[in-house]
C-alpha cells in the first residue's frame, strides 16, 4: 500500500483518540516512506554530496584513567595513538584511505568514536514535504502527523544511508587501495636483482644484537652455509669482539658484509667498518630483515637448515637477500615482509587471494626451472 492510500484511509478515522491516531499515522507513514525506493533515490541523491565523517576521542572513565600520572600532577599528559584524529571532520570524498583504516582502527581499539552526519537536511525535508503535503485531500488530523511522519523517515533513512556510504565510500575503497599497494610492494620487494658475487667468495651475513651479541654465519656465492660465529660490538672479557669477524673475511674471502636493519645496526656497521681491512675492499650494506625472525623459527627455515642453531637462521636470511631476492622472500608469509598498509585488518581471503596473485607472477618471472627452490616451484 503507497503513501497516499494510507493518507485516504486516515480521512476516516473520528475525533475519538485523536493522540494514538496520530502517533499510529507517524509510525506507519514513515516507515512507508522509509521504504518507498522514490523516497530513498530523493534522499542518498541530496544527501551524498553532504556526508561527513566526524571523530570524537574516547573519555576514559576506569580508575586507571582517573589515577595521576607517574611523575607528580605535573607530569606531560601522553594521549592514545589516535589521539591526533580527536576531532577529525572531513567530507566523505575527501577522507584519505589510510585516514580511515586508522580511526577505524582507532574505533576497534574503543578510542575513538565514529559518526557519519549530513548537513543542511532541511532542504530534504521541504522537498518531500512538498510532496506529500500539497495533496488537497489531506485532512487537518492527516497534516499535523506527516509532518512528523516525514522527520522521522528522514531520521531513518539518514541512518541507513550512513551505514551506506561508511561502506561504500570509505570501507571498500580503502581495503582496495591498502591491498594494491600491499602487492605491489611485495612485487617490488620480491623482483629486486640480485647481487653478482664472485665464485670462490663469500658473504657474512650479520644479525645484530645487544645481549646476546651479533649472529654470524657465512655464505658462498650460491646460499650455502659455510660458518657461524658471534661477536659483541662492545668487547667483554672472555666474548669476541669486532675483530673475529675481520678474521673470518680473511679466512673465507668474504667480499661483502650484510647487516639487518634491526636494533643495533647502526653500532654494528660502525664497528665492522673500524676491524675491515680498508685494502681488502669489503662493501657493507644494511638490508631489511622484516620477517627473519620468523623465518628462523618456521618450517621451512628447520627442513633448510636442520643442525642448525635457530638463532643463526635469521643472520642466513638476511646472507641470502642480497644473493637471491625472490628465492629468499618467497619462503616468507607476505604479510611478515613489512611493506603493507594495515595489512592485517584487512579481509583474509581478499587479501591471501591478491598476495598469491602477486606472488605467482613475480616468481613465474624469476624461477629458473633448474635451481629454482621447493617453495618457488610450489608458488609457479
Amino acid at each position: 500500500m503507497g503513501v497516499q492510500q494510507l493518507l485516504q484511509r486516515a480521512e476516516v478515522v473520528t475525533s475519538d483518540g485523536e493522540a494514538q491516531v496520530e502517533a499510529a499515522v507517524v509510525t506507519i507513514v514513515s516507515y512507508k516512506l522509509a521504504h518507498d525506493q522514490d523516497v530513498r533515490c530523493t534522499c542518498r541523491t541530496m544527501l551524498e554530496s553532504r556526508a561527513r565523517l566526524d571523530v570524537e576521542g574516547v573519555v576514559e572513565t576506569t580508575a586507571a584513567a582517573k589515577r595521576p600520572p607517574k611523575g607528580g600532577s605535573k607530569a606531560p599528559q601522553r594521549g592514545h595513538e589516535y589521539s591526533h584524529y580527536s576531532g577529525f571532520k572531513r567530507r566523505l570524498d575527501k577522507v584519505k584511505p589510510h585516514e580511515w583504516l586508522a580511526i577505524k582502527r582507532g574505533e576497534a581499539a574503543k578510542k575513538l568514536r565514529v559518526k557519519i552526519t549530513f548537513s543542511d537536511t532541511n532542504r530534504l525535508y521541504d522537498s518531500l514535504a512538498g510532496r506529500y503535503l500539497g495533496h488537497g485531500h489531506v485532512t487537518c488530523l492527516c497534516a499535523k502527523s506527516i509532518p512528523a511522519a516525514i522527520r522521522k523517515a528522514v531520521d531513518t533513512v539518514e541512518k541507513s544511508l550512513a551505514r551506506e556510504f561508511r561502506s561504500e565510500r570509505l570501507t571498500v575503497p580503502s581495503e582496495d587501495f591498502a591491498i594494491k599497494t600491499f602487492t605491489d610492494n611485495v612485487c617490488v620487494k620480491l623482483m629486486c636483482p640480485p647481487l653478482r658475487v664472485e665464485t670462490g667468495t663469500a658473504v657474512v651475513g650479520v644479525d645484530p644484537g645487544y645481549a646476546h651479541g651479533n649472529k654470524c654465519v657465512v655464505v658462498t656465492a650460491t646460499g650455502d652455509v659455510v660458518d657461524t660465529f658471534k661477536f659483541w660490538t662492545q668487547p667483554k672479557t672472555g666474548v669476541p669482539g669486532p675483530e673475529e669477524l675481520a678474521n673470518k673475511v680473511s679466512q673465507w674471502g668474504g667480499r661483502l658484509v650484510v647487516v639487518g636493519d634491526g636494533q643495533g645496526s647502526h653500532e654494528a656497521v660502525e664497528a665492522i667498518r673500524k676491524v675491515l681491512d680498508p685494502q681488502l675492499r669489503v662493501g657493507i650494506c644494511v638490508v631489511d630483515e622484516c620477517g627473519a625472525s620468523v623465518y628462523s623459527a618456521g618450517a621451512v627455515a628447520t627442513a633448510e637448515l636442520p643442525g642448525m642453531d635457530i638463532s643463526f637462521r635469521g643472520a642466513v636470511s638476511i646472507a641470502r637477500r642480497v644473493l637471491d631476492p625472490i628465492a629468499e622472500y618467497v619462503k616468507l608469509d607476505p604479510k611478515n615482509i613489512g611493506v603493507g598498509l594495515f595489512q592485517r585488518d584487512m579481509p583474509p581471503k581478499r587479501l591471501d587471494s591478491a598476495l598469491a596473485q602477486s606472488v605467482q607472477w613475480c616468481v613465474c618471472q624469476g624461477l629458473k626451472l633448474l635451481s629454482g627452490l621447493k617453495s618457488m616451484a610450489t608458488d609457479m
